[in-house]
């Protein structure tokens, strides 16, 4: 019998090689459709292996790598094989939508081992463009495994890293779908992040964003293990039909607003109902970590009042933000650091 070993091998062998389309990689060149030709080529399934390099990479509307149902794209470190975004506001990695339809369903998609760095404006402001680093909205059954994002430099990219509140703009990675049903529904549920890091960006990690997916439910969806920072949102799902969601054992630090924002901060933010979040560590920073303001979050965890039947355990966490429950028979355990005890809440009624 063949040895997992030598199959994993004969797999990479055989695989496509963005480079084999016109890749260059050396972060100046446009690799935009040498990526889509390698999809393509791949015929509705395959793996593609993305070199060490720097791919330079358009997000504008109707460009951007486009995603196809079956995809392996696979690179050779989140530091090594890295996605850096011109300045125009996209996605640098998204599918073919049609918001009147019909859309077929885009599903089976594994992405691991690749880096985006996104590309704002220097200067945070609410007028910027957004850019989405890995947008899998109205993506269906898939992964990203070991992956990076955020406006925060990786590899050997090497651009200032700037002020921290210049680094907070755009989204890192975004479930959901675009349709509730219809002819353009093609689906947004059971996906998963997996040992991801975010550094960088308005919102993190999001499910069912309101501005950008009025009409979401992003059902069955599993953020695990990811290593977040430098964001006013660190995970966060924002509609009342999200459903069977799974927030475990996550790191969110360094929560604070952008430059010139009023918005409120979070490390979790919840809609929707019969999920669970389970802490592995929340921590915010003082004045004397040398920012004036300190980085901590206005809420260690909101869940508002479209939520309902969840369950939160939160563990430990350094945080002067507050923890408010405003839904329906929730059940929410954490650390009073006060004293030490453990905390118990079971919110009955709406308030």
């Amino acid at each position: 019998m063949e040895s997992m070993e030598s199959s994993a091998i004969a797999s990479r062998v055989f695989a496509l090689n963005v480079t084999h389309f016109g890749a260059v990689g050396d972060g100046k060149t446009d690799d935009t459709e040498a990526f889509n030709q390698a999809i393509l080529a791949a015929d509705g399934g395959g793996t593609i292996v993305v070199p060490k390099g720097i791919y330079l990479i358009d997000p504008s509307p109707g460009k951007g790598i486009v995603l196809r149902t079956g995809i392996q794209l696979i690179g050779e470190g989140e530091s090594a094989s890295v996605l850096t975004a011109k300045p125009v506001g996209g996605s640098v990695i998204h599918r073919d939508f049609l918001p009147s339809g019909p859309n077929a369903y885009l599903q089976d998609v594994y992405i691991a081992h690749i880096g985006i760095v996104l590309n704002h404006p220097p200067t945070a402001s609410p007028g910027n463009y957004e850019q989405i680093g890995f947008d899998f909205r109205n993506v269906t059954r898939s992964t990203l495994c070991e992956c990076y994002v955020g406006n925060y430099t990786r590899g050997s990219l090497h651009k200032p890293p700037g002020e921290i509140a210049d680094m907070i703009q755009g989204y890192g990675i975004v479930f959901g779908s675009t349709a509730s049903r219809g002819p353009a529904y093609a689906g947004g549920e059971v996906n998963s992040a997996v040992r991801c890091t975010v550094w960088g960006a308005k919102k993190a990690i999001v499910l069912d964003d309101l501005a950008l997916s009025p009409m979401s439910a992003a059902h069955a969806t599993v953020v695990q293990n990811c290593d977040i920072q430098i964001c006013e949102l660190g995970i966060g799902s924002e509609q009342a039909h999200t459903a069977g969601v799974i927030f475990e054992n996550n790191i969110v630090q360094a929560v604070t607003r952008a430059r010139g924002s009023g918005n409120a901060t979070y490390y979790y933010r919840f809609e929707g109902y019969g999920s669970k979040i389970e802490g592995a560590y929340l921590e915010g920073y003082g004045p004397e970590e040398g920012n004036a303001d300190g980085m901590d979050a206005d809420h260690v965890l909101l869940l508002g009042p479209d939520s309902k039947r969840n369950r939160v355990h939160l563990g430990y966490y350094t945080s002067k933000g507050i923890i408010k429950d405003m839904g329906t028979c929730n059940i929410v355990e954490y650390l009073d650091e006060s004293d030490g005890t453990w905390v118990q809440t079971y919110n009955q009624a709406a308030r």
